[in-house]
This record gives structure tokens, sequence and C-alpha cells, in this order.
């Protein structure tokens, strides 16, 4: 009940500050108030959508339902508050900066996996890609969750109704390469 009331006590003065937020404004409440986040995500989707509601209606019909904030991500991705961060990675130009960034030319399959979201990327590239972006490494790795769910839905069908698993780095790294030296390597861009 505590959270509720300084919540609402946030969302008041954000659009107190901020009569007509921008998708900019959102984004730097939720980096502002992280314990919130995903709270904030929610209403700024519900405030943003245009369905004809009245911010008043939307702040007093407002409640916290963790069932409807399943994935940060997707309420970002919903209510626009940001560009994806994985866009700076998006053109074949890009993920050959990225390979060559890392040294990953003879890697294509581990690669190629972290970029459908079936293998979680190492440390070291998250954060390179949050300041190719400009973002936080939060929100990659939140990107790439959300990659992750996508492929799953992607994948899924009424045969086989189990969850895919997201792959961890060190075991890929462990199956795909041979070199005891090149392994080493790449397990310590997770590191």
């Amino acid at each position: 009940m505590k959270d509720d009331i300084a919540l609402s006590r946030v969302l008041d003065q954000f659009l107190f500050e901020h009569p007509e937020p921008t998708s900019a404004d959102w984004r730097a409440l939720v980096l502002a108030q992280p314990q919130f986040r995903e709270d904030i995500a929610d209403f700024a989707a519900t405030y943003q959508s245009g369905q004809g509601v009245s911010e008043e209606e939307v702040h007093s019909n407002f409640i916290v339902d963790e069932q409807s904030s399943k994935s940060l991500t997707f309420a970002l991705k919903l209510a626009n508050l940001n560009d994806d961060p994985l866009e700076v990675i998006a053109s074949p130009d890009a993920q050959e900066e990225l390979m060559h960034e890392f040294q990953l030319a003879e890697h294509e399959e581990l690669v190629l996996g972290v970029l459908i979201g079936q293998v979680r990327a190492a440390k070291k590239i998250v954060e390179y890609i949050a300041a190719k972006a400009q973002s936080t490494v939060e929100l990659v790795w939140e990107s790439f969750d959300l990659r992750h769910r996508e492929l799953e839905v992607s994948m899924s069908s009424r045969e086989r109704p189990e969850a895919m698993p997201l792959l961890s780095w060190a075991d890929e790294v462990e199956r795909l390469v041979e070199d005891p030296a090149e392994r080493k390597r790449l397990l310590a861009l997770d590191s």
C-alpha cells in the first residue's frame, strides 16, 4: 500500500511537470524511478494509447497490477517509450562491426543465436550495444529477453507446448568452440 501511494505521488508530480509528456519524458521517468519502472511503463502505455480516456480517468483508474506488467520491455514497446536498443545492430554492417569488435567472424552460429534471441548475449557485448545505442545495460538485457520471448512464440506449436530454453553464452561457447584458447577468450566476454 505504501508503494502504491509513493507511485501515485511520482505520477502526480510527473504529470504536473509534464502535462503533455513525450516519449523522452516517460523514458527519463522510468530511468529515474527504477523501483516503479514496470508500473510506470504500464501506466504510460495506457496513457499514451490515446483511446479517448482523459488524464484524470486514467489516473483515477490506475491500479498496480503485477499480472498486467509481465514484461517491462513489452510495455515499453507498446508505450513507445524508447527505441529498441538492439536496432543499433540490426543492419548487416552493424552486425559485421560487432563481430569485428569482438573477433567473432569465425563464430557466426554463436552470433546468430544471440541476434535471434536463442543465446543469452555475453556481458561485454551487451555493454557495447548499450554504449552504441546510448541506452542502459538493463534495457539491452530486457530487449534481448523480449527477443527470446518472441522467438518462443514464433516457434511454439500445439505439438510442442514446452518453453524454449534460453541457452547460456558459456554453454554455447563450450559446445561450438574446440580451441581451448579461443574458448577461454570468448568465455571472458561474459565476465
